[in-house]
C-alpha cells in the first residue's frame, strides 16, 4: 500500500492537464466576476448620461 501510494503521489504524467483545467477555468471564471463588478456602475453612468441628455 506504501508502495503504491509512492508511486500515485510521484507521478508526474497528468501535471498538463491539471494546468490547462485550472488555466481554462480561470479564463471563464474571471470575465463573469469582472462584468458582475463593472455592470453596476456602467448602468449608473448611461442612466445619467440619457438624463442629462434628455435634459
Amino acid at each position: 500500500m506504501c508502495n503504491f501510494l509512492q508511486k500515485f503521489f510521484g507521478d508526474q504524467s497528468g501535471g498538463a492537464t491539471v494546468d490547462w483545467v485550472v488555466l481554462t477555468a480561470a479564463i471563464i471564471v474571471l470575465p463573469i466576476l469582472v462584468s458582475g463588478v463593472i455592470s453596476s456602475p456602467v448602468f449608473r453612468l448611461i442612466e445619467y448620461i440619457h438624463r442629462t441628455l434628455a435634459g
